[in-house]
């Protein structure tokens, strides 16, 4: 582990989401959802 990153992504369909998530799950990546979380996403350019 090497800390902390924020990125983020965008997708034509919210669809593709679905899969990352699973792949993510999978690899043992572990990741938030910052949606909703108005002061995170706007670090997000």
């Amino acid at each position: 582990n090497f800390g902390s990153v924020l990125i983020g992504i965008e997708t034509k369909d919210r669809r593709n989401f679905d899969l990352l998530k699973a792949n993510f799950d999978a690899e043992g990546v572990q990741y938030q959802d910052i949606t909703d979380n108005e002061t995170l996403a706007g670090f997000i350019i």
